[in-house]
Formats: C-alpha cells, sequence, structure tokens
C-alpha cells in the first residue's frame, strides 16, 4: 500500500532537565521573597459613647507587627503597608483632649479593652470602616502624705521604694504613676473604667503605712475599688510614718 507523501510529525515535548527543575525549585523562596509582603491597609474613626469624634494616639499590634499613627479632629486615622494578621486597635486620647478631670477618657491600649475591634487582614486587603469606642471613666487619686521626709526626692513618675498599681477583672496589673509632687508628700493618678471591679494594691520595700483612718496597709491586702458615673468618689491616702528593715 502506498504511503501518503505527507509527512506526519508527532510533537512530544522532551521533559526539562533534572537540574533545572532543581535550580526552580531552588529559586521560588527568593521569588516569594520579591513579593511584597507589606501591602494591607485599614482605616477608620474614633468615638466617644456618643458618636463623637475624639482626637487620639491609635495603635494597631498584631502581635508581630506594631504601628501608631493619629487621628485628628474629625477622629479619622488610616494605616498603610500593614503586614498581613489580625489587628488589635485601641486608641489613647491626648490630656489635651481630656475634657472635664472628673470625667476623662479610659487608656483602651493600657486596660487591654477586648470590646476594641480586631480585624484580620490579608495580603493587598483594604478595611475602610474601622470603629474604636473610647469610654469615659473616673480619675482615681491616691495621696501618699510623707510628712518626715521619708521618700525619696528625686522619684519622677515611679518610685520603685513605694509604688502603686490597680488592676481590674483581667487581673493585669496597671502602674499608678506620680501625678504631682510637694512638699508634704505626692499623688498618684490613673483613669480607671466605671462599674468595675479593681483591686489597687501597696508595694513597699521599706515603709510602715496607714490609712486616712490609721489602720495598717500592707502589700498582701489589696484595697477594693469600684466607682459608677456620678458616684462619690473614693478617698484614698496612704500615710507614710517610718522606714522600717525587711
Amino acid at each position: 500500500m502506498a504511503l501518503s507523501g505527507r509527512r506526519t510529525d508527532l510533537c512530544l515535548k522532551s521533559p526539562p532537565p533534572a537540574g533545572l527543575v532543581i535550580l526552580s525549585l531552588l529559586f521560588l523562596p527568593l521569588l516569594a521573597a520579591q513579593t511584597p509582603p507589606n501591602t494591607a491597609s485599614l482605616a477608620g474613626k474614633v468615638r466617644d459613647e456618643k458618636g463623637l469624634p475624639v482626637r487620639a494616639i491609635v495603635h494597631a499590634n498584631s502581635g508581630l507587627s506594631q504601628q501608631h499613627t493619629f487621628a485628628g479632629p474629625d477622629g479619622a486615622f488610616q494605616f498603610t503597608k500593614l503586614p498581613a494578621g489580625t489587628y488589635f486597635l485601641c486608641a489613647q486620647v491626648p490630656l489635651t483632649s481630656l475634657g472635664p478631670k472628673d470625667d476623662p477618657f479610659v487608656d483602651s491600649c493600657a486596660w487591654q479593652d477586648f470590646t476594641s475591634p480586631r480585624l484580620p487582614l490579608l495580603a493587598g486587603q483594604a478595611k475602610l470602616d474601622a470603629i474604636i469606642t473610647v469610654k469615659r471613666g473616673h480619675l482615681l487619686t491616691i495621696r501618699v502624705n510623707d510628712p518626715a521626709k521619708l521618700l525619696p526626692a528625686t522619684a519622677a513618675k515611679s518610685d520603685s521604694r513605694l509604688s502603686l498599681s490597680i488592676a481590674g477583672p483581667a487581673k493585669l496589673p496597671q502602674e499608678i504613676l506620680i501625678s504631682s509632687k510637694d512638699a508634704a508628700g505626692r499623688t498618684h493618678s490613673i483613669v480607671i473604667p466605671y462599674d468595675t471591679a479593681h483591686k489597687l494594691a501597696i508595694h513597699t520595700s521599706g515603709f510602715a503605712l496607714k490609712d486616712a483612718n490609721a489602720r495598717d496597709l500592707d502589700e498582701k491586702t489589696p484595697l477594693d475599688v469600684k466607682v459608677s458615673p456620678g458616684g462619690p468618689a473614693p478617698i484614698l491616702v496612704i500615710n507614710v510614718i517610718q522606714a522600717v528593715k525587711k
């Protein structure tokens, strides 16, 4: 039987050399690293409990990445070039924006306010509607009387020989910093959330202490503190009686 003069080609592609395959696999991580990792972004607004805008310092924390930015008078903020992750957002209101001293804003970053947004972000994703609500609280003040001037005069914001801390239900202690000093002693201040049970702890390395009613104070017995809006402000006084050896 005569065969046609037309030639039939079987185009079978040969596999690439093994060395080329291995080389390609070696370069895959390098190619992935060239993809911009910080391509997510998020934006939103800081509001008070009435929905009004609040000027604040806004923090975004994923555990691996921490950034901060500023929310202006309109409460708007924006983060760009974020790596992928789940971000916890919180806000700190500057002292210039506190308003009445008996009705300031709680620092939601310090108090680990778990009602604050937690936003998952993928690489390249943009979220534009995050809302951070800052709540008002009570400006707790503790007066430390030191008539004999036993406390060191060099302490600025904190003092390891006599310090105060307070913890809420999450049991995360917050140091109560020194807000003012005078010849008779010092005052410690912190803003605490309303209607929340707190434990106030005293830490001292060498002083005998009493409260305003001449009762002994020590590190083993924290004081209960809870304040409601419009309720009476607690009067907390610590009197430094004498230095003791421990």
